[in-house]
């Protein structure tokens, strides 16, 4: 999965992310439609 970096004040995303694999998914205990999930690191990207 990849997490893309937001500036809300521009709107816009900054081109900075990072790629990980999710290696557990879970909704126990959590609020409806709610889940929670980890992740290992695979790199840094930035497109910038």
């Amino acid at each position: 999965m990849y997490l893309n970096e937001w500036n809300p004040e521009k709107y816009s995303y900054t081109g900075r992310s990072v790629k990980g694999k999710i290696i557990y998914i879970t909704d126990y205990k959590q609020k409806d439609n709610y889940v929670v999930f980890g992740f290992d690191f695979i790199k840094y990207i930035s497109t910038k």
